[in-house]
Order: C-alpha cells, then structure tokens, then sequence
C-alpha cells in the first residue's frame, strides 16, 4: 500500500459487509482514519477491532447508524468528529434490500418512500452534515449509484429509482460545492455482494451480458476505482458517474 489516504478522516456507511467493507479495508491500508457505520452493531464492532488490530489502535471505530434516520446520521458525523477531529471523506454506500427488489406493478408507495429515504435523503443529510468540516479542505464525497438505475434492471423498480436520484443529487452537489473545495462524485458497481447473490437467488434481478465476460471483485475491481475518487489525485474530477461494471454501461446518461 502506498499511504494515498495518510492523514485523512472517512466515513462509511453501509460498511459492516459487502463493498462498504472492503472499502474500509482499504482506506485503512492506505493510512486513512476511518469510522464505519451499519445498521448491525455486531459487524462494525468486529470491522473496527479489526481494522485496529491490522493498522493500530485508533484507526477506526464503529457507529451503529440506521441511514433512515437523519438524527443517527447526524450523530455518527459528530461521534466520527469527536473521535478523529474532522471528516475529509464521506462515503454514502448504505441501501435497504428489502425493499428494492419489486417488479413496476408490485412497486408501492411503501417500498418507494423507503428506498427514497435510505437513498438519497440519506445521502443528502450526510453530506449536509459533513460539509461544514469539508468547505475549502479539499473535501470528497463518494455517492453509490447503480447500473441497474439506467440500464431499468428488471425486478429492481424502487431501487433504480432511488439510485438514479443518488446521481442527480451529485451532479447538482459537484456544481455547487466545486469552488468550495469539495469534490462529489457516483460509482456504480457490478460486482457479486451478498445483497446483490440473494436478489438473483430469489430470482429477484437479472445480470446483463458485459463484454467483460465476468462479475466485478469488490478488492480488485471496485475498491481501487473508489480510492482514485476520494484520494488527492482526484481533484479536478466531480459530478462524474464511474462505471466499474465490466463494459454494461457505456456514456451513461446521454
């Protein structure tokens, strides 16, 4: 590892599995502080002792955060500011599976406010809640979209729509915030989560040919293209929506 993150704060959500844990990983490894939240009290207690274990006491700590509600996002912020003194990075990763995965006429309005409100809401009430500690620091903020959004994933109605709002929250935040100093950007992974096996399993979603003709490894193919995004060299990049996704999605949004 080659200390791209030494010096710098992250938080994460969604971070007690899956890509957000791999990210954390990584970020540790690359000398960054990290506080890691979830819903699951038992995966970021064992993520941070780990991360602490690997990289040494007070690299990380672990926040039990539900992304539904405003007031545990803006508590995790102020724990992860207690504990580290500011937060250069935020990495809006978190989403509810259960209810993401519904065909157009099963959608409800049930379904839609819940991906609405751990979606984007979330992601707009943390970065509103970390951008005082950003403004003219240099600030990276890193928002998870999602292919299935502009490819219309069958059986994924709720959630395409709520990830496609993600994206146009950060284009709005890259325009405003760019002479402030802070960086907004979206990555939007194919790769083989617990969330996403479960949903095929259940024969919930479906996976698209790519001309890379295999899924996406959260260490190898996803977490690097995270760490460019939210690392220094990244700084004249915002508003853009990375595809990490093997070749499904080529000039998205056009």
């Amino acid at each position: 590892m080659t200390g791209r993150l030494a010096g710098k704060v992250a938080i994460i959500t969604g971070a007690g599995r899956g890509i957000g844990k791999a990210m954390a990983r990584r970020f540790a490894a690359e000398g960054a502080k990290v506080a890691v939240t979830s819903f699951t009290p038992a995966n970021v207690a064992a993520l941070a002792a780990e991360l602490n274990a690997a990289h040494g006491a007070g690299t990380a700590i672990g926040i039990v955060c539900d992304v539904g509600e405003e007031a545990q996002i803006k508590a995790a912020v102020a724990q992860a500011v207690a504990a580290f003194g500011t937060i250069d990075i935020a990495v809006n990763n978190a989403f509810e599976l259960a209810s993401a995965t519904r065909k157009v006429m099963e959608t409800t309005v049930a379904d839609f406010n819940r991906q609405m409100v751990t979606g984007p809401l979330a992601a707009l009430h943390m970065m509103q809640a970390v951008f005082p500690y950003m403004e003219g620091r240099d600030g990276r903020i890193l928002n998870f979209g999602s292919a299935a959004g502009f490819q219309g994933t069958v059986g994924m109605t709720p959630y395409n729509m709520a990830k496609e709002a993600i994206r146009a929250l950060t284009r709005t935040a890259a325009r405003e915030w760019g002479a402030k100093r802070i960086t907004v950007n979206s990555l939007c992974p194919v790769a083989l989560t617990e969330s996403f096996q479960s949903a095929l399993d259940r024969g919930l979603a479906e996976v698209a040919p790519s001309p890379i003709p295999r899924m996406g490894s959260l260490a190898d193919d996803i977490v690097p293209v995270a760490l460019f995004l939210v690392s220094p060299e990244a700084g004249y990049v915002t508003g853009a929506s990375y595809m990490a996704d093997g070749g499904l999605t080529m000039d998205p949004g056009r």
